[in-house]
């Protein structure tokens, strides 16, 4: 199982996202705690796993990843948790240098052609920087003017909370304008109907 998690740490290191999520099961769930920047969570399925390793990933110039204290428990013929110490070194063009002190443990499945994981648990013990501040472990925002290589994240942080609420605001404000004109015309024509049953 080490030879695996090995094979793992290295697609990280090497910042391959569709390498990397070759190691998971459809239905893992990713969990990243302690000192992650703003990237701390739950991550279930690949859809979000990719997420976290393309936000993740996207900004680091070059990292290493360092296993040591490692151990394997087998659970059964078909699942293994194994433990383990990263420790991790880096630059960034936001971040500047970076180092990192990670403890690790993985839960493989063998679901009958190979082995995947099942569940990942990565605690940031310590991560420190030689630029001050940032948002998350490998920022996209981190700059003064916090701005993303990516059009689609700089829109989402600039305007997107803003546009979810337009969105919501202009729905409504349509819907009232249908509702008095369905009212309006409702009234206009069945004011005509009353007059001609008075007489």
């Amino acid at each position: 199982m080490q030879a695996a998690d090995n094979a793992h740490v290295a697609a990280i290191q090497s910042r391959n996202v569709p390498t990397v999520l070759g190691a998971y099961a459809s239905n893992a769930v990713v969990v990243w705690s302690g000192n992650t920047g703003g990237l701390g969570g739950t991550y279930p399925g690949l859809g979000n796993i990719r997420l976290l390793y393309a936000g993740a990933l996207s900004t680091a110039q070059q990292m290493t990843l360092a296993i040591s204290n490692y151990a394997a428990n087998v659970i059964n013929s078909s699942s293994v948790n194994s433990t383990y110490d990263l420790t991790m070194n880096g630059s960034s063009s936001v971040l500047g240098a970076f180092h990192g002190h990670i403890t690790a443990e993985v839960n493989w499945v063998y679901n009958g052609t190979g082995w995947a994981i099942q569940a990942e648990n990565w605690n940031y013990v310590t991560f420190v920087t030689s630029v001050a501040g940032g948002a998350t472990t490998f920022p996209q925002w981190h700059t003064p003017s916090r701005e993303s290589p990516d059009a689609f994240k700089n829109f989402v942080f600039h305007i997107g909370g803003g546009a979810y609420a337009f969105v919501i605001f202009a729905y409504f404000a349509v819907m009232g304008v249908l509702l008095i004109a369905f009212l309006f015309r409702r009234m206009r024509f069945s004011s005509p109907q009353s007059a001609t049953k008075a007489q």
